[in-house]
């Protein structure tokens, strides 16, 4: 009789152990990984900007920071299905944010004032959008063609979260050289805190 031998057809995990970004193109699972990190950094990014809401007293201000987090949160939703249909685990409904990026994200949404939170939003959005140019210019163009789908809704807001900032950081405490050195030391604050 012939020897029956069984295969889980959904575990990879005997990729996990031969994962390196470093070749020219991805492999599918080594996408699903970081598509993962860049849902989680979404996902913090929403809760910082809906986190502010309550904090600022300008009506037009709240709204963009809603939709801000609206989003960020329309980003993960097309992140997830592209992960759903990768090899690998899918997000479950109570994994959680690492807990690294977490804590950095906490720490910079403490920020004293508007313009800080300003400060520190642009920098996180602009680390994001950094890590989805780094992503897209690993991205095979047969397999990954639904990837570069997704990447490409994600796009279509990226000046706007981009700009954000911008009009509260630019001439941030350019009369007052106390503030303004408060304001560098919150800049390098956010810098060490993300490194």
């Amino acid at each position: 009789m012939a020897k029956k031998i069984e295969v889980d057809v959904n575990d990879y995990s005997f990729l996990e152990a031969a994962s390196s970004y470093r070749g020219s193109l991805l492999r599918p699972i080594d996408t699903a990984k970081l598509l993962k990190q860049c849902f989680w950094l979404e996902f913090e990014l929403s809760r910082m900007t809906m986190g502010w809401v309550s904090a600022v007293p300008d009506w037009d201000v709240k709204g963009e920071l809603v939709r801000m987090s609206y989003l960020h949160t329309q980003h993960m939703v097309h992140l997830r299905e592209r992960i759903r249909e990768l090899p690998g685990s899918d997000i479950g409904d109570k994994a959680w944010t690492p807990s690294g990026l977490q804590e950095a994200c906490q720490r910079i949404s403490t920020a004293p004032g508007l313009i800080e939170f300003a400060a520190g939003y642009k920098y996180v959005v602009s680390k994001l959008y950094e890590q989805y140019t780094a992503f897209h210019e690993t991205l095979d163009p047969i397999l990954d063609g639904p990837t570069f789908d997704k990447l490409r809704y994600l796009e279509l807001d990226k000046e706007q979260l981009l700009s954000w900032g911008i009009p509260y950081v630019k001439f941030a405490y350019v009369e007052d050289q106390g503030k303004r050195d408060e304001y560098h030391r919150w800049l390098a604050y956010i810098d060490r805190v993300w490194t």
